[in-house]
């Protein structure tokens, strides 16, 4: 699917019914692919914000450890589709059921979209950049590279 047909939906949206439709329209377009699949889905949102333009997100994550949770989360907001990949460090430790945490420095990324981008292509440049996340955590505890980018792959 072309974004562009995601951006056009959202452009129809009138009421929280068609903000809500247009959010299963994302999370089965991304959630779908191969690549995340595996990933569990958490925090969708959906409403119309005060210039009754739809904002929805969700979140597709994978818990690397108790510690550490890469997020890739599709969002629409103000008629644009940005893909956020962010590492988090997971402050008490207790992974998905923490309550604090913040983004690793380096591990925050948008990808957007222009025009005659797949859904497909976002979702694919979303993974290697979790797996680029992946690999330089491993790597920061001494592990060499090639090593680490084998590991980060595997778990992916």
């Amino acid at each position: 699917m072309e974004t562009k047909t995601l951006l056009a939906k959202a452009k129809r949206c009138k009421t929280e019914g068609d903000a809500e439709k247009l959010l299963n329209t994302l999370e089965r377009a991304f959630g779908k692919l191969r690549p995340v699949t595996h990933l569990d889905q958490a925090n969708s949102e959906a409403y119309l914000e005060a210039e009754g333009k739809p904002f929805v997100h969700f979140e597709m994550n994978r818990v690397i450890s108790d510690d550490y949770i890469t997020m890739i989360r599709p969002e629409i907001r103000d008629e644009e589709l940005v893909v956020t990949v962010a590492t988090n460090r997971m402050l008490d430790g207790r992974g998905m059921m923490g309550k604090s945490w913040e983004a690793v420095e380096g591990m925050d990324d948008l990808i957007e979209s222009y025009p005659g981008r797949t859904v497909r292509d976002m979702v694919e440049r979303a993974v290697q950049l979790a797996i680029s996340h992946h690999r330089l955590l491993i790597e920061s505890v001494g592990v060499p590279q090639q090593v680490a980018e084998t590991a980060a792959k595997e778990c992916w």
